[in-house]
Order: C-alpha cells, then sequence, then structure tokens
C-alpha cells in the first residue's frame, strides 16, 4: 500500500511538470506495465494490514486515479 501511495505521489510530480496531454494511443501501440503483489494468506496478526482484502482496492483505486489524472494514457496495466 505504500509503494501505490508512492507511485501515486510521483506521478503526480511528473504531471504536473508536464505542459500538455498527450491523447489516448490505439491500444495495438499501447506499453503494458506488470503489477504484482504479496499479500499475507493464513495469518491473523497481519490480515487487517497487508491481506488481500484489505489492500487489493488501493491498487484499483491508484490505476483509477491515474487514468483519471491521463498520467500514463500510453499504458495498460496487467495485474499478475
Amino acid at each position: 500500500m505504500l509503494a501505490v501511495t508512492i507511485l501515486l505521489y510521483s506521478l503526480q510530480l511528473v504531471s504536473a511538470q508536464q505542459t500538455t496531454r498527450v491523447p489516448p494511443i490505439a491500444s495495438a501501440k499501447r506499453k503494458i506495465i506488470n503489477i504484482g503483489a504479496l499479500f499475507v494468506k493464513d495469518d491473523p496478526t497481519y490480515i487487517p494490514f497487508i491481506g488481500y482484502e484489505g489492500s487489493i482496492a488501493a491498487f484499483y483505486l491508484a490505476i483509477d486515479r491515474i487514468r483519471q489524472n491521463h498520467l500514463l494514457d500510453g499504458y495498460d496495466f496487467k495485474y499478475v
């Protein structure tokens, strides 16, 4: 979750420095960013903090925000 927050912050800094927006690229020319994560499965001590159910939403929210702000228009995301 911290990595997603850092990624969003970094992308906001890059976005603030860009003066023009590039229109979305056709899907045939788009690059793919692979996103993976490790989550706790069977340890009730850590599940509330780094379990799948509590953390996966952060990834989807981050991707939605990236798309809304047109930060990575030329890229698609693949969850691995």
